[in-house]
């Protein structure tokens, strides 16, 4: 009885590991597409898919470690990830301002995108 319980948990588990695994590449290629294609909008010279994948991991890792200490000030962490996203894009794709903020709209249509994607797939598990 207890064998079958925690064969079922790890399965599960295992299981969960994978799915978040695939899903979470999934939407790195979902931001990384809305990337590139918000740079080719925007005329960026340097907007290749790569540079594009490498945006997406980085303001992924980036973005939540940079705002570790302001997490309690909601205002400010928003701010501030807007600011980090915009610079990343800045310095990768070696563009200006404005062409990254035109570049980070299409990643925030990425993100709204994979909140949709996410929320189906769980309703599709329960």
């Amino acid at each position: 009885m207890v064998l079958d319980i925690l064969t079922n948990a790890v399965s599960s588990l295992a299981g969960s590991t994978v799915m978040f695994i695939t899903f979470e590449l999934l939407l790195f290629f979902i931001s990384a597409l809305f990337i590139w294609i918000g740079a080719k909008i925007a005329s960026v010279d340097k907007g290749s898919i790569i540079r594009s994948f490498i945006i997406a991991v980085l303001i992924a890792i980036l973005t939540p470690l940079l705002l570790i200490p302001f997490s309690e000030f909601a205002l400010v962490s928003v701010a501030l990830s807007f600011i980090i996203n915009l610079a990343i894009i800045k310095i990768v794709f070696a563009t200006g301002w404005k062409k990254s903020l035109v570049t980070w709209v299409f990643s925030l249509i990425a993100e709204i995108i994979s909140i949709f994607l996410l929320m189906f797939v769980l309703v599709l598990l329960v």
